[in-house]
This record gives C-alpha cells, sequence and structure tokens, in this order.
C-alpha cells in the first residue's frame, strides 16, 4: 500500500471530493493510519466484516464547523478475511467517505491542505484525551534537585 507523504509532520486535513457531483470538502483525521483491533471490527448491515475509523468534517452541520463521523473499511478492499492480518493497514485517507449530495461513499482523497478549522479539531476532540503530565522529582548526587515530567508511551501528544 502507498501512504500518501503528508507536506508537514503534523499535517491532519485533507480536500476529499466526489467521483460522481465533485461536490469538495475538508476532512480532518487525528491519526495517519486507522488503528485495528477487536474494539474496531465490525460487521454491517449488509453482513460485510469492516473496521470502523473515525474522520471529523466540517461540512456536516452549518452551525457547528467540526464534527465526528465514523467511516466503515470494508476487509474486502484489503484481500483480507480476518481483521487481525498483521499486513492490513489502512491510511485515513483511503476511508471511504459519503457525499453530502449523492449520499454514497464516493468521496476521494485530493490533497493535503492546512484544514481552517483544525484548532478547533485540537481544542474540541484531541486535546481533551491527552493524559495530564505531572512533574516528577529527583535529587542529583550533587545535591540539585531536577524536575522532569514522564510521558507514557500511550500519550497522543
Amino acid at each position: 500500500m502507498d501512504i500518501p507523504n503528508s507536506p508537514k509532520p503534523n499535517c491532519i486535513a485533507a480536500i476529499f471530493t466526489c467521483s460522481c457531483c465533485n461536490y469538495s470538502t475538508t476532512i480532518y483525521s487525528d491519526v495517519e493510519l486507522v488503528e485495528i483491533n477487536e474494539d474496531v471490527f465490525d460487521i454491517n448491515s449488509k453482513g460485510e466484516e469492516t473496521i470502523m475509523g473515525i474522520i471529523y468534517r466540517d461540512d456536516l452541520d452549518i452551525t457547528d464547523p467540526i464534527h465526528p463521523q465514523c467511516t466503515y473499511t470494508p476487509l474486502r478492499k484489503y484481500n483480507c478475511t480476518s481483521w487481525d492480518d498483521p499486513s492490513l493497514k489502512i491510511h485515513w485517507t483511503e476511508q471511504p467517505v459519503s457525499c453530502m449530495d449523492c449520499d454514497k461513499n464516493t468521496m476521494q482523497f485530493v490533497e493535503y491542505t492546512v484544514g481552517l478549522n483544525t484548532q478547533l479539531l485540537y481544542e474540541r476532540y484531541l486535546n481533551p484525551l491527552k493524559p495530564p503530565l505531572e512533574p516528577t522529582g529527583k535529587l542529583d548526587e550533587n545535591g540539585k534537585y531536577w524536575v522532569y515530567y514522564i510521558i507514557p508511551s500511550s500519550a497522543k501528544l
């Protein structure tokens, strides 16, 4: 699978355009690759095995500029028979995205962009998920007290 290179290390916004009607919008994500585990595995109403992901959209509600939305990527798209296949990697820009006009999963990644609502995405959804960091101290052999922070390996920074 080719993973597109983001122009900036923390770029999380991209333009998606509908392949049927050319409707276009900005979509946001907080991950490069969709986390795949038993909790996000699902069987949709058509009986297909899927992996659930989350994207954030700025076009779902005109009064509120950013909303989370679940996506469901069929395993058949990757020729996989099980969610725990070690070769299964889903880039966030490959998730099926529904067009607001066509009401079909016809939106496709076009390019990365600097999203107008990136700051709001961080304030509303991403920063609250970060674990609080508490200072820890250590006395060295010279009698100096050093304050430092331990960042958990699971922390999203």
